[in-house]
């Protein structure tokens, strides 16, 4: 099975394209592509003039924005790993977007890509990148005169079930802790309420008691035709 162009290259020996339409992003590229020893490095803007370059003369390594005004990454990439741009459909790319949704990144991987970078790119993270495509020994599958990198389609259901199963996952803690937040609340709710008439009662007994206790009746003086007759 075959694998990419620049599988097993070292540094010195990768002919890079970079394909960007925007100005500024040109003049990242050369300021960067500067300080690496590479074989060779051209910079382009217009699409089509690079892929009419790269069928002259043939990479190893293409850097690919993916969002242009002439044509999309997407649409670059879908059209290189046709079987028919051999050898050009074994060509290593890398994707590099300011956009790093989850759903660029997927759909990057399942149209051929080898890597994706996030602008703005730096030497480092370009050499990084670099050297783990020499080293990705991935096969390239021929399915339905495309070819596609071994192992990806795989990989995604793996990374979608596990995005699934968290997401589950943050569901349920959510929901219990929701759950525990209004008990909690109730119960708070309950105590209050409890003290409350702890309180009420508390002060009716108060009341009552103070009701209850009436003054001692006053003594009355007998008049002194009835003390006489008492003390005979």
């Amino acid at each position: 099975m075959p694998i990419h162009t620049a599988y097993g290259l070292p540094l010195e020996e990768l002919d890079l394209v970079a394909i960007d339409d925007s100005k500024a992003m040109q003049g990242i590229y050369r300021s960067v592509f500067s300080t690496l020893r590479t074989k060779r490095a051209r910079v382009y803007g217009d699409p089509e003039r690079a892929m009419n370059a790269m069928l002259n003369e043939p990479p190893n390594v293409l850097l690919l924005d993916w969002r242009m005004e002439a044509t999309s990454g997407a649409k670059l990439l879908r059209t290189l790993r046709l079987k028919q741009m051999d050898p050009l459909c074994f060509l290593p790319v890398i994707v590099v977007s300011a956009y790093g949704t989850q759903s660029t990144v997927e759909l990057a991987y399942r149209l051929g890509a080898n890597g994706f970078l996030l602008k703005p790119i730096s030497p480092e993270s370009l050499v990084k990148r670099l050297q783990w495509v020499t080293n990705d020994e991935r096969n390239l599958l021929l399915e339905n005169d495309r070819y596609v990198i071994e192992g990806v389609e795989e990989k995604l259901a793996m990374h979608q079930h596990k995005a699934e199963s968290l997401s589950r996952a943050r569901a349920y803690h959510d929901e219990k802790r929701r759950d525990a937040a209004l008990q909690r609340y109730e119960e708070d709710k309950a105590l209050e309420e409890a003290e409350a008439e702890f309180q009420m009662s508390h002060q009716t007994e108060k009341e009552s008691r103070l009701t209850d206790v009436s003054p001692p009746p006053k003594a009355t003086k007998k008049s002194g035709a009835f003390a006489r007759i008492g003390r005979s």
